[in-house]
């Protein structure tokens, strides 16, 4: 077996080959036959290629052939998922695909109920299985990456996909850029849907390039250059906002580890100083808000927020269930036809509102928990790999969710990312045995079964090198 030859390895059996007891008599070839963990091996390159097209489902589309096409896609990557799955299930140790999201149960439980009770049972039971599929998918392919560098594979997706933008704006701006009233040359929306999805995967292409240590210092500069392009012309302050908030949020977390605190006394002193910003910008938002160039209302949100938690308030224990508060719904279809002079306003424009509407209090709380523990987690362990970036990322998700509802069941790219990343360090979460290590494969515990070679014959093993190869 030559040295490197994974994909061959994938296949062959491992049992030695039997020498013969004279030099010169051909040594017998493995016989080709299908491993356990082959299908496990070839099943996560097409998933992601698959994901990286739909985890951001909000691509400017004119075309009802590309809906149609993508309607398939979409199709397609949920059966490669099923499939990639369903292996890692078969072969016996589901425990560390599914671990990554052992913090949301008690949220899917609340939903599940959420769904049962509402006007829309079928809808709402759609929406959280699209949710767990995509969900499952990003424990899979972070669990397949762990022996890799995953920041690199998705700098090179972002760096794709914001390329493309900038590109389809400056050549066919009739596509690329959206008209905005307020703007002499409108705004870029890119391949996306809208301005702000545009700003917000430039605001994520921003963190990786800023926290992404293992991506190399040119790759990150240029990705940095191109989503701050991006982000300028996109004119979405909000995002801007988040960034700056995430960046001082960090730089607080840090100062705290700096000073030696306890896991329990950061978290208590990041409350604490949060609290207080947080109090001093209620009394003051007007002045600070002027002072940003955005009006009282931000851009009629105000107004939004308040009809949309009126109407959450209907069912506030268990809510209307999944779907009913981001997207066209029985629940609030009348409430987001007040704001039609302000577009299609069929979300609240603020997640924790419509996690709040479509699970109630209960499942606000469960929600919260789960990212609580993801973020507890991380600062338990700081030393490892990715903390940084899965840090910012969380953050960032939860800062920009305040003034966009984003996504809470519906498939995009903020939660997708989290649990990816969460799933790439997951073995070093468990355990500080762990922490700091690079995982570059499967680690053997115990002593290594050494084959004998044939020594006294005088053949060197097959290949020159070990037996066993890593794959």
């Amino acid at each position: 077996m030559l040295a490197g030859n994974h994909v061959a390895e994938l296949f062959l059996d491992r049992t030695p080959p039997v020498l013969g007891p004279l030099p010169g008599v051909r040594a017998e070839l493995p016989h080709l036959r299908w491993q356990p963990g082959t299908a496990r091996r070839l099943i996560w390159p097409v998933v992601v290629v698959l994901l990286l097209t739909q985890v951001t489902m909000a691509f400017a589309v004119v075309s009802p052939t590309a809906i149609e096409l993508l309607v398939q896609l979409r199709r397609l990557t949920w059966l490669v998922v099923a499939i990639g799955v369903l292996s890692e299930v078969l072969a016996g140790d589901p425990s560390d695909l599914l671990g990554p999201l052992g913090a949301f149960v008690p949220f899917v439980a609340v939903a599940t109920v959420s769904a049962l009770l509402s006007v829309e049972p079928v809808v709402g039971l759609a929406e959280i299985a699209l949710w767990l599929i995509t969900m499952f998918a990003a424990c899979l392919v972070g669990k397949a990456l762990r022996g890799g560098n995953l920041p690199l594979v998705l700098a090179a997706w972002f760096m794709i996909a914001l390329l493309a933008s900038i590109a389809i704006a400056v050549l066919r701006p009739r596509i690329g850029v959206v008209v905005d009233g307020r703007l002499a040359h409108g705004a870029w929306r890119g391949i996306f849907v809208n301005k702000n999805w545009l700003a917000w995967y430039a605001g994520f292409a921003v963190l990786l390039a800023a926290f992404g240590g293992s991506v190399r210092v040119v790759v990150r500069v240029g990705l940095c250059v191109t989503a701050l392009v991006c982000l300028y012309h996109a004119h979405s302050a909000g995002t801007v906002l988040a960034l700056a908030a995430v960046v001082s949020i960090l730089a607080m977390i840090a100062f705290w580890r700096w000073l030696g605190l306890s896991t329990g006394l950061q978290i208590l002193a990041n409350c604490a100083v949060l609290g207080l910003v947080g109090t001093i910008a209620r009394g003051e938002y007007v002045v600070l808000l002027a002072a940003m160039g955005r009006n009282v209302t931000l851009t009629g949100r105000t107004s939004i927020w308040q009809a949309y938690f009126s109407r959450a308030l209907d069912t506030w224990l268990f809510g209307a269930g999944p779907g009913s508060f981001t997207g066209l719904s029985l629940t609030t279809a009348d409430v987001g036809l007040r704001f039609q002079s302000l577009g299609r306003i069929f979300t609240p424009h603020n997640m924790a509102i419509a996690i709040f509407g479509e699970t109630g209090l209960i499942g606000l709380v469960a929600y919260g928990g789960a990212i609580a523990a993801i973020l507890i987690n991380l600062i338990r362990h700081p030393d490892c790999r990715g903390r940084m970036l899965l840090l910012a990322f969380t953050l960032f998700f939860l800062v920009s969710g305040l003034d966009e509802t984003h996504e809470v069941f519906g498939v995009g790219s903020g939660l997708f990312l989290i649990v990816l990343l969460r799933a790439w360090q997951w073995q070093e979460l468990q355990g500080p045995q762990l922490q700091g290590q690079e995982l570059q494969g499967p680690q053997l515990q115990g002593p290594q079964l050494q084959v004998p070679g044939p020594r006294a014959s005088g053949l060197a093993p097959i290949g020159g090198g070990p037996a066993h190869g890593s794959v």
